[in-house]
């Protein structure tokens, strides 16, 4: 049963079971999506069988909870926390729900000025502008990234494979090249993408990150929030001030916003260095998790924990890219 609900883990990172080792777990999204190359998705129904096979099998902590039993040396070895990154809606409409009726709790990372932008995630809006355009190529930087013309399988992207129409290519190099860049810069590449494509920017329903209303909605003994950095960004792609405002700043911005006081910062990406943790602790945080696939040992740093990444495969926790 568990090889079947949560996956390769049992392969990759020793058999996550009922007695094992503490374990937090880290999702994205709750939704049935076909483009989904890092497997970041999890069906609502498969959702459904995990949070039931951790009821059954597995002490679902709130993650500052989980971090105190670590501190004070009483962490049994089935302790698990749940969280999601990035703060897409579905966290409230979808998990929220299943979560309470579960009565479990998860910590959601926002990167705070993404959030009731009325815009999806820049990830996300370039698969929205590369598949739909109905242009033949793209000027990106005054280059131009050839695009062919639109497929029926341009949609269809399993987790970890390699692209295989010229759009799902064309997607991955743009990715690749503005996943570093600075915010502003960012945006007015996707702007001038936008443009070219005729594309919208208002949101998809079943992409947008959660509104303000949503998140100041939640039940906190379901959901609570941590930051996820101002804007999402390579915090090993800008400077040391830069990522003091990114991790620093957002402390008290995300206060403002969830109108809690948060607790966790999770690095975006995964990518962090050792001035990463000094900001995040110096800043008011208790922990901060990496996307570093292990499980949480007596050793794990309350600044760099790892975490299991949890996907849509039929038969487990699957080692994968985190966000």
């Amino acid at each position: 049963m568990i090889r079947r609900l949560f996956g390769k883990a049992a392969r990759s990172l020793q058999r996550f079971g009922p007695r094992n080792r503490p374990a937090i777990l880290m999702y994205h999204r709750i939704a049935d999506e076909t483009f989904d190359p890092w497997g970041l998705c999890v069906h609502p129904a498969r959702f459904e069988e995990q949070l039931d096979w951790l009821a059954r099998n597995r002490a679902v902590l709130p993650l500052p909870e989980f971090l105190r039993m670590k501190r004070d040396g009483h962490m049994p070895d089935d302790a698990t926390a749940i969280t999601f990154d990035d703060g897409y809606a579905c966290a409230a409409n979808l998990a929220a729900p299943r979560l309470a009726r579960a009565g479990m709790h998860a910590t959601v990372f926002l990167p705070v000025r993404l959030i009731a932008s009325d815009r999806e995630f820049w990830w996300d809006e370039l698969e929205r502008i590369v598949l739909a355009a109905p242009v033949a190529r793209l000027r990106v930087d005054g280059n131009e990234t050839p695009l062919g013309s639109p497929q029926d399988d341009d949609r269809y992207w399993r987790p970890y494979a390699a692209p295989k129409t010229p759009r799902q290519k064309a997607f991955l190099q743009l990715w690749a090249w503005l996943g570093p860049l600075r915010h502003k810069k960012r945006e007015a590449v996707l702007a001038d993408l936008r443009q070219q494509a005729g594309s919208e920017a208002t949101a998809r329903q079943s992409h947008r990150p959660m509104t303000v209303a949503e998140v100041r909605s939640l039940d906190p003994s379901t959901m609570d929030f941590g930051s996820h950095g101002l804007t999402h960004a390579d915090l090993l792609a800008i400077s040391d001030d830069e990522k003091a405002d990114e991790i620093g700043a957002s402390f008290d911005a995300c206060a403002e916003l969830t109108g809690r006081t948060p607790k966790a910062f999770a690095y975006p990406h995964g990518r962090f260095d050792a001035e990463c943790e000094r900001i995040a602790e110096l800043s008011g945080y208790e922990l901060a998790c990496s996307t570093k696939q292990a499980f949480v040992s007596t050793r794990s740093s309350p600044f760099a924990l790892p975490r299991l990444a949890v996907t849509n495969e039929p038969n487990g926790l699957l080692v994968g890219q985190g966000g």
